[in-house]
């Protein structure tokens, strides 16, 4: 049975923890997102990165314009006869 494979994040000559740079570069490299930090027993054991993407709307209209409208078939009507 294999072990997960756990990064330990060593401190740095500061003294502060290796977590707190961690999120510091993940916070930097994000335009729109969330970092989120795990606490187990009083010690961060994760650090969780969401990245979202965000579209003007100009950019969003030209994305959906450039996609096929996803729509319902449409039962055909009997030709009504006099």
């Amino acid at each position: 049975m294999s072990r997960p494979n756990h990064s330990v994040v060593p401190g740095d000559a500061t003294g502060e923890p290796g977590w707190l740079e961690l999120v510091r570069q993940h916070v930097g490299s994000l335009r729109y997102g969330v970092v989120q930090i795990v606490v187990h027993d009083a010690q961060v054991t994760q650090i969780e990165k969401t990245e979202r993407v965000r579209f003007d709307n100009r950019a969003l209209t030209a994305l959906q314009a450039c996609q096929p409208e996803a729509r319902a078939p449409q039962a055909s009507m009997p030709d009504s006869q006099p």
